[in-house]
């Protein structure tokens, strides 16, 4: 199973988790490192590096292009060449949900990547052109 290393400034990361893990229960392979206040880029590699291990095809999901998780990240990748890894940014929760159901389907890992650039990309909407496009409101109360 790819495994994925959630990632992001303050306490983004776990409680993204928190809420994946309110949807679809708890998932094996799949960790939080959160940049928190008084952390450095050294402590965020230093918890990459005991997270990730070279045998498993591993992605790694952050809050932002160019941030330190993804700088860190994306220079560990860079650095560990022995490893299947990508860094991917922009990381909703759309996106996890998709790679951590999709992980578990006989994709390979490059697809998997693919496959959840698509399903970020196509979950982000508004809600007035949705409407628009529909003949009327649905009424569900249920929620995910």
């Amino acid at each position: 199973m790819i495994a994925i290393i959630i990632t992001g400034h303050g306490h983004f990361a776990s409680g993204i988790l928190s809420s994946l893990e309110l949807i679809a229960g708890k998932q094996d392979k799949l960790t939080a490192i959160d940049f928190t206040a008084g952390m450095t880029s050294s402590d965020v590699h230093d918890h990459l590096s005991h997270v990730l291990n070279s045998e498993d095809e591993t992605l790694i999901l952050c809050d932002l292009l160019g941030g330190t998780p993804f700088k860190v990240a994306a220079t560990l990748m860079e650095n560990t060449p022995e490893a299947t890894v990508n860094v991917l940014a922009g990381l909703n929760l759309a996106m996890l949900i998709e790679a951590i159901f999709a992980r578990q389907t006989d994709v390979t890992f490059d697809e998997l990547v693919a496959k959840i650039l698509t399903s970020s990309k196509e979950g982000i909407l508004d809600w007035k052109s949705l409407s628009e496009q529909e003949e009327s409101p649905t009424d569900d109360d249920g929620g995910i």
